[in-house]
């Protein structure tokens, strides 16, 4: 296994199947994910494909900036504060989409998952791709996710573009999740 930081070499390869309307499979912080371009409709559904998920589940997304999150995101001036303290750590945000967040990554709810990571392999594959990245685990919908990437690469074959050869972030569990769109917000996962 590889250690981040990613090469020169694997992050033009990541870039570029990220903006051909590539599949990747990467480790989070604590599961392996699957992922694509926000703005890629073409991708997206072959995720949902190669999951069998249906498209009203909605996905996250994780990011390495605040300027990566912002073109799909609103982060509402009484609540930014709250929002920005919770991303120092392991915490997904649900907020308010923007009017040009395209509609099929928020499923049948009207707004968007987003996580500011801060796990330094997946903000080098933000910085790499230069966007926000889709970040659903890499299971069959209701499955198990996929233990390690030999097992990702037996379940999702040639269906998925790119596999990254890198640990695992370290984490126990998926991470929290807030619901910022409520008042007062709310906890949807812990």
């Amino acid at each position: 296994m590889t250690n981040s930081p990613l090469s020169q070499q694997q992050c033009q390869q990541l870039y570029d199947t990220i903006h051909n309307n590539g599949v990747i499979c990467y480790p989070t912080e604590a599961v392996w994910g699957l992922g694509c371009h926000p703005r890629s409709a073409l991708a997206f559904e072959r995720i949902l494909s190669l999951k069998q998920r249906p498209k009203e589940k909605g996905v996250i997304l994780i990011a390495a900036t605040l300027e990566q999150i912002t073109p799909y995101a609103k982060i509402p001036d009484e609540i930014r504060t709250d929002v920005l303290s919770v991303w120092q750590d392991f915490t997904t945000c649900i907020l308010p989409k923007t009017d040009d967040c395209p509609d099929y990554l928020c499923g049948q709810y009207g707004t968007i998952a987003v996580r500011l990571t801060n796990y330094p392999l997946l903000k080098k594959l933000c910085w790499a791709t230069d966007t926000a990245l889709i970040s659903t685990s890499a299971n069959l919908n209701g499955l198990s996710v996929v233990e390690d990437l030999t097992s990702a690469k037996q379940l999702f074959g040639i269906g998925v573009d790119y596999y990254l050869d890198a640990p695992l972030g370290g984490a126990i569990k998926p991470s929290r999740i807030i619901d910022f769109t409520k008042r007062p917000a709310i906890v949807v996962r812990k």
